[in-house]
């Protein structure tokens, strides 16, 4: 009977916010809803930063309308949530594909605030992209955004990785790379299976200086930096390697030697320090170069005890593993 009540106040709700919008197929422009019934459904496309572009794909976000004719409260997608699809369409190069939905769920109210985000390819010239909602009951929306591809983008790709052949990835190192010429671009290479990879887009024609760093410890890439030109086409394997090496263990409760994941654990070195969390299995994992260093697991959210409470390791030219913890 609560659910019933629920629901009955959900599309009591509904449809006051649909009157007191006034409508307006396409965003809700406040039409009179004496003369015009207002719509089940619509969908806008929020102002983007800009419509002038050289990428080679365009980001857009907007909101749509949860029709009254459905309520699927209060688990699963998006999508199951609300009964409504969000697809988007670029009528210049005819690619197109669905948008990704969120929607936050009340107790009382049900399912509000429904909005879509969508990565759209974009062609030289001006794109005509047109985003679309549909509802159970056959009622459609749609909205539109013109984006200007005013010249060419290329990709600049590559990876980081220590002499073994180990990725340098960001939350391992603390490693970010620079593209610095004709724009500048920061990325951060890739942590866990594709450690080390890191990957630029939106880059112009024009010479380049890529440069790794970290924001905690030295990597002594040879060279230290590299440069290259960007002229008609993606630049990839652009690799770097320093010497570096593994140093990992596990954290596990000691009553029962389950895994302890999302346990912070701290390596600090000369007074810079780099953290990183353990896994699903309470694997821990730095990419570090040689040097002396000091292992501290923390609990970001109660007072542990950890056996033994550090570590301290001296790095030199070899792997440490089973630096292990117990909680």
């Amino acid at each position: 009977m609560f659910d019933g009540i629920k629901r009955a106040c959900f599309l009591m709700i509904s449809i006051l916010l649909v009157a007191s919008c006034g409508g307006g197929g396409g965003g809700g422009d406040g039409g009179d809803i004496i003369s015009r019934p207002p719509p089940t459904g619509w969908v806008t496309i929020d102002s983007p930063d800009t419509t002038s572009t050289i990428c080679n794909e365009v980001s857009l976000t907007g909101a749509a309308f949860i029709s009254p004719t459905f309520f699927g409260c209060c688990n699963g997608s998006a999508e199951e949530i609300t009964g409504v699809t969000v697809t988007w369409r670029n009528e210049t190069n005819g690619q197109a594909g669905k948008a990704i939905q969120t929607v936050s769920v009340s107790g009382l109210t049900g399912p509000f605030n429904h909005r879509w985000t969508a990565t759209v390819p974009v062609a030289m010239g001006t794109n005509t992209i047109i985003v679309s909602a549909s509802d159970p009951a056959g009622i459609n929306g749609t909205a539109s955004v013109d984006i200007s591809k005013t010249g060419p983008s290329f990709k600049v790709s590559g990876q980081l990785r220590s002499v073994n052949g180990i990725g340098l990835g960001f939350f391992e190192s603390g490693i970010s790379v620079t593209l610095a010429g004709a724009k500048d671009l920061t990325a951060v290479p890739d942590s866990g299976a594709k450690a080390g990879a890191y990957s630029l887009s939106c880059v112009p024609p024009g010479t380049y200086t890529l440069t790794p760093k970290s924001s905690a410890f030295h990597y002594d890439f040879s060279p230290s930096s590299q440069t290259f030109d960007v002229v008609d086409h993606d630049v990839t394997l652009v690799d770097m390697v320093a010497p570096a090496y593994r140093v990992d263990g596990r954290i596990t409760f000691s009553v029962n030697g389950a895994p302890s994941p999302g346990t912070s654990v701290m390596i600090s070195s000369g007074g810079a320090s780099l953290s990183n969390l353990t896994d699903n299995t309470g694997l821990y994992l730095f990419v570090v170069p040689d040097g002396p260093y000091r292992i501290e697991p923390h609990d970001l959210f109660f007072s542990t005890v950890f056996t033994p409470a550090s570590q301290d390791i001296i790095v030199s030219g070899q792997d440490i593993s089973a630096l292990n913890f117990a909680r």
